[in-house]
């Protein structure tokens, strides 16, 4: 019986993501409906998968690198491109892809809340653990996630708010269903943090944490509109890794890091719009008439 074990069930699985990201791959379709595939196909298998069987929290860290390497070359971009930037829901631009390792922990959350609040009294009683590994506990995350929860604090306001215009969930009156949704979003909640704490430390990908701009959030119905070469300029141009004269030159591909036409320095900013001697030359102009002649 050992072929039972989860042990190989999840290296069964990792065979299977890994074989499904290649079938993905060689489809001959276009990169968006490669990575419609997976957020619509592979990862609903993958989901079911990870939650019957007791696996990692580090093994699925390494299939969604995987996941991630893929993505990268269907959208258009760089390998160093961030993962956060794929994943992330509060950020100035927020595609439509799901986390597996998010979606992990919290289907984990909502399996260890539905045995632990069984209706039936065997069930709850019978101490069922939901294991996923040393570096993650649901267990844990669940505690933590319970805790955020103080009905005594009632619901705050913001800004000139009356009372009673925010409708707030009690978690003493909330049904199961109820609470555990709060605590998937709370679990949610806590692993957005941690990717603004990881993007903040990344440079010039980072750099819109500083911005003070209306968020933009790409669905599906935008990136049918796209033209690939659309999408990976939009990623590259956000996350600031095009090939402009100071990336080039970090990168150690050019020794000057200066724009050609006036000698200052040639970030992405003043490459697409504070150029003076192209905005005087009429270039800026140019560009965008030609955008319209041809459109």
């Amino acid at each position: 019986m050992s072929h039972l074990r989860d042990h190989n069930n999840v290296r069964s699985t990792e065979k299977q993501a890994e074989g499904w990201l290649k079938k993905t791959d060689v489809s001959g379709l276009s990169g968006k409906f490669k990575a419609w595939l997976y957020q619509h196909s592979l990862l609903p298998r993958l989901m079911w998968l990870m939650t019957v069987y007791e696996v990692p929290l580090t093994a699925v860290e390494g299939v969604e690198l995987k996941i991630n390497s893929h993505l990268r070359r269907w959208l258009g971009i760089p390998p160093g491109f961030t993962s956060v930037g794929l994943y992330i829901r509060s950020g100035q631009l927020q595609l439509p892809f799901s986390s597996l390792v998010e979606e992990f922990q919290v289907a984990k959350c909502r399996v260890a809340m539905t045995f632990r609040d069984s209706r039936d009294n065997k069930v709850g009683e019978a101490g069922i653990k939901t294991r996923s590994g040393r570096k993650w506990e649901a267990s844990a995350s669940l505690a933590l996630a319970e805790r955020n929860f103080k009905d005594i604090i009632g619901a705050p306001c913001t800004g000139r708010q009356g009372l009673g215009m925010i409708h707030f969930q009690e978690w003493g009156k909330a049904n199961p269903v109820e609470r555990r949704a709060m605590v998937q979003a709370v679990v949610r909640g806590l692993e957005e943090e941690r990717s603004k704490a990881k993007v903040v430390g990344l440079g010039p990908q980072g750099a819109w944490t500083r911005w003070d701009l209306p968020k933009r959030k790409v669905t599906w119905a935008d990136l049918w509109r796209l033209e690939p070469c659309q999408i990976s300029f939009l990623l590259r141009a956000f996350y600031d890794t095009l090939p402009t004269p100071v990336n080039l030159h970090r990168w150690g591909m050019r020794d000057d890091p200066t724009c050609k036409l006036c000698r200052q320095k040639g970030t992405m900013a003043h490459i697409l719009s504070g150029c003076k001697t192209t905005l005087a030359q009429g270039r800026y102009r140019w560009r965008h008439d030609k955008v319209l002649t041809t459109s």
